[in-house]
């Protein structure tokens, strides 16, 4: 008790100005202590619980002050200088404090005394300060300041780089005088290394059973050899980049530019050494990942690109009179690189159409586009496939129809043939393709 009046710690800090900043409010605190130091009374004990409690509420109260200085510092830089002269401020008058009651708060260490703990404790705050202060001092990236403007949790869908896909669904509906041999189409869906996709409708030339030989037998071993050409084609192409090998300028631009052309040539180099008979026209698609679609079209065979229920690519019939399509084979001068070679960019819910002439010959745009319906992220082959059955069928009813105005109708009109009318019951083959990317997905 005697120390205590001796020392007249209130009187002594009464030269201390209380500080009105917003950011903290030192004075406050300062004076609750102050107050609480003069009006000290009774036993040792009482007081030191008195100093304990009064010192946990200043410890309390300049946490959350530093707080809101904190967050008001990073919303607005402007505030950083006068934050940093006021925790300057603050350590000043901590020092002071600590100064004046020295022989109240015990020796340096805090451990003599009969309030030692209290000591240690405002020792501690004043080191947290002098702390808290030289960090706000160092310059704080602007990549790391919130922005109230954007989101604190980053998109994680714009970190991955778009990989455009394609799911298939393909459907073969052979001519019913045809249906034990399976019909003289073909076709195959090939998915590659890399994530790119493959398909071809190959259509065996009919007029061959006029002579006893099968066209399907060569649509369908040219179908078999474009894929392991295909499987090839990216072999070489990964070969080529871990080599560096150096090729002719013509062989590069037919191997990287029109992929296509240089895998239908080999399989029909390979096909026609085998000395299998027949003919057949070709519609080839590969899908890269990129988005870059290149697409061979050979005969009357085609391939359709639809965007929101709207036709926005076709390929162009090859004929070389009134059904007498453009065909490679046993006997035909045609050869793989008399076909129309397109490359052109598709997008996430773009639909391909792969189809035989027993598709175009029968069915227009206006009765195929609602079978297609809307595609959905989570479409897979099986669901396709029933879309690719829903177009065939509708092409065979419409072939067997008698009096329908049909594609093929109508171009038999233009072409001046008298008399015909109906539909083309033929074989069928339909491919379907939904193109999607890995981010659709990821976020469906």
């Amino acid at each position: 008790q005697s120390n205590i009046n001796r020392i007249e710690a209130p009187s002594d800090l009464k030269h201390i100005q209380p500080n009105t900043r917003a950011l903290t409010q030192p004075s406050n605190n300062m004076q609750l202590f102050s107050r609480k130091t003069r009006n000290m009374e009774g036993s040792g004990l009482d007081t030191l619980m008195s100093l304990q409690k009064s010192l946990d509420i200043l410890d309390q109260e300049e946490r959350n002050h530093y707080a809101i200085g904190r967050r008001q510092q990073l919303n607005n830089h402007s505030l950083a200088d006068d934050f940093n002269n006021n925790e300057e401020s603050l350590l000043r008058e901590n020092q002071k404090i600590l100064t004046a009651t020295e022989p109240l708060l015990g020796s340096p260490k805090g451990r003599d005394g009969p309030f030692g703990i209290i000591g240690r404790c405002a020792r501690r705050m004043s080191f947290d300060r002098r702390r808290r202060s030289s960090a706000s001092r160092r310059p704080s990236s602007p990549a790391l300041v919130p922005n109230k403007s954007s989101s604190a949790i980053p998109n994680m869908n714009s970190l991955i780089e778009p990989t455009v896909f394609a799911r298939a669904g393909t459907c073969s509906m052979p001519h019913p005088d045809k249906f034990e041999k399976g019909g003289e189409d073909a076709n195959i869906v090939c998915i590659g290394p890399d994530g790119s996709t493959l398909t071809a409708v190959l259509d065996g030339v009919g007029g061959w059973a006029a002579v006893g030989v099968d066209s399907g037998k060569y649509s369908r071993a040219l179908a078999e050899r474009i894929g392991i050409e295909f499987d090839a084609w990216h072999d070489r192409q990964a070969l080529k980049k871990r080599s560096r090998m150096v090729q002719s300028r013509s062989k590069f631009i037919v191997e990287d530019q029109r992929p296509l052309l240089c895998i239908l040539e080999r399989a029909f180099d390979y096909v026609d050494d085998l000395g299998i008979q027949g003919t057949c026209t070709a519609c080839l698609s590969l899908l890269f990942p990129n988005g870059k679609l290149h697409v061979l079209n050979l005969g009357d065979s085609g391939l359709r690109v639809v965007r929101e229920n709207k036709v926005v690519f076709a390929t162009i019939e090859q004929q070389l009179g009134f059904n007498y399509p453009r065909q490679i084979g046993t006997g035909s001068t045609d050869i793989p690189a008399d076909g129309d070679y397109s490359i052109l960019d598709v997008y996430p819910g773009d639909t391909i159409v792969s189809g035989s002439d027993g598709v175009w010959d029968n069915v227009w745009e206006h009765e195929y586009l609602p079978l297609l319906g809307v595609g959905k992220p989570y479409e897979y082959s099986a669901a396709l496939e029933r879309t690719a059955r829903r177009i065939a069928e509708a092409a065979h009813r419409r072939g067997m129809d008698p009096y329908y105005l049909s594609p093929f109708a109508s171009n038999g009109m233009q072409a001046g043939i008298p008399n015909c009318l109906g539909g083309k019951l033929d074989d069928t083959t339909v491919v379907v393709q939904r193109v999607w990317d890995n981010v659709t997905i990821a976020s469906a």
